[in-house]
C-alpha cells in the first residue's frame, strides 16, 4: 500500500479517490500513514459497510469516505488530487 501512496506522491492533506477500493485497504491506509483525506467507491454494499465499521476501529472516519455507486456518478463538484483503480475491472 506504502508503495502505490509514494508512486502517487501522495501527501498529507491531499485528497485520494480510490476507484474500486474493495475493502478499502488502501483508502485505510492512505488515511493512516499520509495523514490524507481518502476516499473509496465500490459497487459492494458489503465492502463498504466493512471499510466505514473498519475506519471507525481504527478512528479513522474522519479522514475516510467510502461512497457505494458506480465511479462514472461521482458528481464534477468532488475534487481529489490523487486518484487510483487497484485491480478494478470493467466487465
Amino acid at each position: 500500500m506504502s508503495l502505490i501512496c509514494d508512486k502517487l506522491q501522495l501527501k498529507e492533506g491531499e485528497t485520494l479517490l480510490d476507484i474500486g477500493c474493495g475493502w478499502g485497504s488502501l483508502t485505510r491506509h492512505a488515511a493512516k500513514h499520509y495523514n490524507a483525506k481518502a476516499v473509496g467507491v465500490t459497487l459492494s454494499v458489503e465492502g463498504a459497510k466493512f471499510c466505514i465499521e473498519a475506519a471507525k476501529q481504527q478512528k479513522l472516519d474522519k479522514k475516510v469516505e467510502v461512497m457505494c455507486m458506480d465511479y462514472r456518478e461521482i458528481g464534477t463538484e468532488c475534487k481529489f488530487e490523487k486518484i487510483s483503480s487497484i485491480e478494478m475491472a470493467e466487465h
